[in-house]
């Protein structure tokens, strides 16, 4: 499940982030982009939204950046997107995820297992490449990293772990990104 979490108790903490319901929380472009053809990630006969979680991250130039499950999940996987929304001018954008594949650096549009975290406004990520999480990738990205936590902003890849051997030893998985 997607979390925002922190070091203070819940009545204690002032947040930007706001716990999504359903999938009619969502405004209209924002909704639009989600389902069409690029993501796909609505459900018409499951509000995906109300059964695997979703958040919204109010910004400081009146956008605001959506976390939101995308399609069914598998055994210990949940897939999430990110879509930036400007109240300005009701527009939405798709925003990608920079990772490190086979041949260097690319990009998806899903994370899986998300965890929001406010106070440092840093995105992980675990995809679990079996149940006991022995194996499969982690990463870190900051948003905003250009300091201004706007609608304009992008993700930029601060860490990426991999383990590709399901061996049952679980713990730290080798770096790949930063570089040594």
């Amino acid at each position: 499940a997607l979390y925002a979490k922190g070091d203070k108790r819940a009545q204690e903490v002032t947040t930007r982030v706001v716990e999504l319901k359903t999938q009619d929380d969502l405004p209209g472009p924002v909704g639009q982009l989600w389902g069409n053809k690029f993501y796909g990630c609505s459900v018409d006969e499951v509000d995906i939204v109300a059964k695997y979680g979703g958040i919204r991250i109010d910004l400081v130039d009146k956008g605001r950046l959506f976390l939101l499950p995308c399609n069914f999940p598998g055994a210990y996987n949940v897939p999430y997107v990110a879509i930036a929304y400007s109240k300005t001018d009701d527009g939405a954008r798709a925003l990608a995820f920079p990772v490190i594949g086979n041949r260097g650096p690319t990009n998806m549009i899903n994370a899986y297992n998300v965890e929001w975290d406010d106070k440092r406004s840093q995105l992980s990520a675990f995809f679990k490449g079996r149940g006991i999480g022995d194996c499969g990738s982690k990463q870190v990205w900051q948003w905003g990293y250009d300091n201004n936590e706007s609608y304009n902003s992008e993700f930029e890849l601060l860490e990426e772990r991999r383990k590709d051997d399901c061996d049952g030893k679980t713990g730290e998985f080798p770096l790949l990104w930063p570089p040594d």
